[in-house]
């Protein structure tokens, strides 16, 4: 069922606050919906979506490594994705990409700040209502998500309510307005009035926004705020991030346990611990000059942060958790090689058969290095392989060769046999030589012993190769985020002949 707008209490988008603890906690506290940070276009097209067994998220993970878009099942079919975009065709790859892991999907036209308006996005649309219109329509022509848009007022109300009108027409759900013309900052009112005027011109729910502080400081007053613009629902932004629980119907708890109810979020999800630290900065505001804030400020990770705020059993706990589930799932990657006895054969995994004939191949080429060289050059981790002899079908039909079988008696061939001693051998050479023969292993000290446990016939070998990742990657959109992931059930065996 498609997200509802009207009567909602609503976490407005924030830049840096906006991110999954934030979201979470704002949902612990009663929020209705929850809408993500602004995140641009060009930059989530760079994404690869990953599914994080570990945390149990859902990542958006960009080329370099930093998590720019994280959510979770407990906010799938509440939270909102709001972009920033000036393009159609961008703007609809970016829905397709993220619409099955959110409620709805948001365009950000309210946005005043330079990163934003610069590139055309944000509050710069407001002048380009033929640009709102293809965007909006090829979004709600190409998803089947609700898509809904945040903007700024005009000059006047007229002209606000014509373009609210024409947004209303595309077919967006419902519409958040900020009570501020784009060059007015959260020191100057909010214009109750041009948000009435807007609810009351449309059939579609607005989103009352702008009330935080002048109105709005407790739960109470986002009724009153709600009266006042005749809005079907209340967005909340600083308000609710100096104090996430002004969502709480019960009434604002203090700020040390709202820092507690946030750090447990922070450290569940691994969040990277800079954006942790700058939404604690926002939540403690007066007491950023204490010792408590000063303590903040020198934090340099989150295991610092939980010693600040005394949580460092829980930080311990949760660590110990998340490595124990990831070394579980690691097992679980790894799984048990099943081997067919009637053929000797491994039957779970792809097996690739090399030739290898020594011969042509330098000594210190082996089966392993094969595998190597292929994990480098395919781009996969470092593998983690096992190793097991099989011997092959002898063919009695077949004579071997004295010239070239291996020695595998343990008695020395003067023929073959390297000398080890370091004086000359009469029998096979008058002058010591420092050259190998042909056929001769040029590194004899690697493997000074004949092998007495093969038998003098052509031996096969079967390596299985499983790659296995556990990468650990940092920062996001806002210098936040762990992310972990590994290849699973990638398994590759390989079947390589070693002939002399």
């Amino acid at each position: 069922m498609d997200l509802s707008f009207s009567d909602k209490i609503i976490l407005a988008p924030m830049v840096r606050v906006g991110t999954l603890p934030m979201r979470l906690l704002a949902l612990d506290y009663g929020a209705d919906i929850v809408y993500c940070e602004e995140l641009v276009d060009i930059k989530m097209l760079q994404c690869k979506r990953v599914v994080n067994d570990v945390l149990q998220t859902v990542d958006y993970v960009s080329p370099t490594e930093r998590i720019v878009f994280q959510t979770c099942e407990r906010e799938k079919d509440c939270v909102v994705f709001q972009m920033g975009t000036a393009d159609a065709k961008r703007a609809l790859a970016v829905a397709k990409l993220v619409e099955n892991d959110v409620a709805a999907i948001d365009v950000n036209m309210g946005c005043p700040k330079e990163y934003s308006t610069k590139g055309g996005m944000g509050a710069a649309l407001l002048s380009s209502p033929e640009k709102i219109e293809e965007v909006l329509k090829t979004l709600v022509n190409g998803i089947s998500k609700p898509v809904t848009c945040k903007i700024r007022i005009l000059s006047t109300v007229e002209e606000t309510v014509s373009l609210v009108k024409m947004i209303e027409k595309t077919g967006v759900v419902a519409i958040a307005v900020h009570g501020r013309k784009k060059e007015e900052r959260p020191q100057h009112p909010v214009h109750c009035d041009f948000i009435k005027a807007i609810a009351e011109a449309v059939s579609i729910p607005v989103i009352g926004n702008g009330g935080s502080q002048e109105i709005i400081r407790e739960f109470v007053d986002i009724e009153a705020f709600k009266s006042l613009t005749a809005a079907s629902s209340v967005m909340l932004a600083r308000a609710a991030m100096w104090n996430p629980s002004i969502f709480r119907k019960e009434g604002i708890l203090s700020i040390d346990d709202v820092i507690h109810d946030y750090i447990r979020h922070a450290v569940r999800y691994d969040n990277h611990y800079t954006n942790t630290k700058y939404c604690l900065c926002q939540m403690l505001r007066d007491q950023l000059e204490s010792s408590l804030g000063k303590k903040l400020h020198a934090a340099q990770s989150t295991k610092e942060i939980c010693e600040i705020f005394g949580m460092t059993t829980f930080y311990e706990s949760c660590t110990l958790s998340r490595e124990a589930r990831r070394e579980s799932l690691n097992i679980i990657s790894q799984g048990t090689l099943k081997v067919d006895d009637k053929n000797e054969e491994i039957v779970d995994a792809t097996q690739l058969p090399v030739k290898f004939e020594k011969k042509d191949y330098l000594p210190q080429i082996t089966p392993k290095m094969v595998l190597l060289e292929w994990c480098r050059k395919e781009k996969l981790p470092q593998p983690v392989y096992q190793t097991g002899r099989k011997d092959s079908d002898t063919n009695p039909a077949r004579t071997p060769n004295p010239a070239r079988t291996p020695n595998l008696t343990g008695t020395p061939n003067p023929a073959r046999t390297p000398n080890l001693t370091g004086n000359p051998n009469p029998a096979r050479d008058p002058q010591p030589r420092r050259d190998p023969q042909p056929h001769q292993d040029p590194q004899p000290h690697r493997n000074p012993q004949p092998r007495r446990d093969l038998q003098p016939h052509q031996p096969e070998w079967q390596i299985s190769l499983r790659n296995q990742e556990e990468v650990e990657e940092r920062g996001g959109g806002s210098d936040r985020g762990v992310h972990s992931t590994r290849c699973r059930g990638l398994l590759i065996g390989f079947s390589t002949l070693l002939s002399q």
